[in-house]
């Protein structure tokens, strides 16, 4: 379901005159995911380049962000850099955040990862949930910080205190393999099932290996195709893959090479590299 999909033609007007004639700067960036939702990312650009030539901090967060990701415009580091700073400079958080993230990996500025570390965790430590994240996979890698997998996947548990739903899967995968914290297959196999509950979708990967390999849970090839298919089709290569195998082997389903030819290809697009090995294993040869 979209989100915009149950906005009437006078919501959008309404939207529309509080965003383009009063100038409110939360309309035109609710606006401007409107035009982004529809497909129109000039549009999304435009509306938010203009609120963001009167300095609004949100507004000039958000069209740095359009610059780096290449939204309704071309991708452009240093635009981004220069509006995130801007953005920080009056307070933004988010700024902070994503202007650190700048810093880190050097794009748009000179990389010095200890700044970018520092403004991360000052957004974190002002309760910014994705500044929270960030901060844990810093951690992780040893960015800018000394490397902590304690400290990593502590910042987990906070972000999901705090409500993020996408971590479910790093929770798991840390129990999973003893990664900051005590290796525990039970507590991985409960982080993964609700994690898929609230759609944070590579953890039915995780649940489908678990299946297999009976970790955590009885071995049962049944269940492990059926989390294995869950994954494959929101797009997770690595189900993907282990799908293909399960139609290949006959595992539990019944063998089809043709499937496991789709799976594996399916995969190979997705950039894994094992995949495409399969993929050509399995292709007919032509002359």
């Amino acid at each position: 379901m979209l989100y915009f999909s149950h906005m009437t033609n006078k919501d959008l007007e309404t939207l529309k005159i509080k965003a383009l004639e009063v100038g409110d700067v939360n309309a035109t960036l609710e606006l401007s995911d409107y035009y982004l939702e529809i497909d129109e990312p000039d549009l999304a650009f435009k509306i938010v380049y203009r609120a963001s030539l009167k300095q609004y901090p949100s507004a000039e967060r958000r069209l740095g962000f359009y610059y780096e990701k290449g939204i309704g415009t071309e991708v452009d580091y240093q635009k981004a850099f220069t509006l995130y700073k801007s953005s920080a400079g009056r307070g933004d958080l988010k700024a902070k955040h994503n202007l650190g993230l700048l810093y880190v990996h050097g794009l748009g500025c000179e990389k010095d990862e200890k700044l970018g570390f520092s403004l991360v965790k000052e957004a974190a430590d002002n309760q910014d949930v994705k500044a929270i994240v960030t901060l844990a996979k810093l951690y992780e890698k040893g960015l800018g910080v000394e490397k902590d997998d304690e400290m990593y996947f502590s910042y987990l548990l906070k972000a999901k205190e705090l409500g993020a739903n996408n971590v479910y899967h790093l929770l798991g995968y840390s129990t999973y393999v003893g990664l900051g914290t005590k290796q525990d297959y039970h507590k991985a196999f409960d982080y993964f099932v609700v994690g898929s509950e609230l759609k944070d979708d590579q953890c039915d990967y995780y649940i489908g290996i678990m299946y297999s390999k009976g970790q955590g849970v009885e071995q049962d090839d049944s269940k492990a195709s059926y989390w294995f298919s869950q994954g494959a089709n929101k797009g997770d290569p690595r189900a993907m893959y282990n799908l293909a195998v399960f139609y290949e082997k006959g595992l539990y389903l019944p063998r089809d090479l043709d499937k496991a030819r789709y799976w594996y290809q399916k995969a190979s697009e997705k950039g894994l590299e094992k995949a495409t090995d399969k993929f050509k294993s399995l292709s007919p040869i032509t002359k």
